[in-house]
């Protein structure tokens, strides 16, 4: 299987056609990182094709099949209608103003609670439509679910936030998802790896701490009842701190 980590679209000097084929085993998502950081879904052994345009920085992938077609740009569908996966105060003034003194607070985890819930209403609203299939909906959805957890644990990627200020009822919440990274259908996708990392940070620091090296270690090998997860998780660590 093949990790993809993002769709870097360089810049254009005239509207040009992209044709995406790449043969893999399972669905995947890829990023668009240098334009809107939107992630789209791809099936394998299916053509995609996009157009790529000078002033245009949004992106809308086409195929032969209508419920691929449209299971590959609902997630950017859903940011344009709904606000981005991945929150931050590049383009979000209301996450700013409930960031602004450094802590985690119950107003910011309600605000990204009520944008989870948005999405996935929508993504509902797609199904019953039928717009999407059964299995394309699960994946989404998972997507979502992951990002929402990636997002709750801000400190941990936003210098801003202090990382040691950990009220108890987001301790106690943090802990219940451990669980749902035992479905590894989404592990090569930012929204899980970043999840799994955050997490994995933050249960790092309520025990020892600190996120040291060291006590990532301790953690990842603790981390979840299946020996595999844990293994690819430190595997997953070793990979991180080699680039830094």
């Amino acid at each position: 299987m093949f990790e993809f980590k993002e769709l870097i679209i360089p810049e254009v000097i005239k509207d040009t056609t992209v044709i995406l084929s790449i043969q893999t085993e399972t669905i995947f998502t890829i990023i668009n990182e240098n334009r809107t950081n939107t992630p789209y879904l791809f099936y394998p052994n299916v053509n995609y094709s996009t157009l790529v345009t000078q002033n245009n920085t949004d992106l809308k992938f086409t195929c032969q099949d209508t419920l691929k077609e449209f299971e590959c740009n609902a997630l950017n569908l859903l940011e344009l209608k709904k606000g981005k996966i991945n929150i931050s105060g590049k383009e979000d003034p209301e996450f700013n103003q409930l960031a602004r003194n450094g802590k985690y607070s119950y107003e910011l985890d309600s605000y990204y609670t009520l944008r989870k819930n948005l999405k996935l209403k929508e993504l509902d609203s797609y199904k019953k439509e039928k717009k999407i299939s059964q299995s394309g909906y699960e994946y989404l959805k998972k997507y979502i679910e992951y990002a929402f957890i990636r997002n709750r644990l801000v400190q941990f990627y936003d210098s801003r936030f202090d990382k040691d200020f950990c009220p108890a009822w987001f301790k106690d919440s943090i802990s219940k998802y451990i669980s749902s990274f035992e479905d590894t259908s989404l592990i090569n996708t930012n929204a899980y790896k970043g999840a799994l990392r955050c997490i994995n940070l933050f249960l790092s620091v309520s025990k020892y701490g600190t996120q040291s090296l060291s006590s990532q270690f301790s953690t990842a090998k603790k981390f979840s009842n299946t020996a595999t997860l844990n293994d690819m998780l430190m595997v997953y660590i070793i990979k991180i701190n080699e680039n830094i």
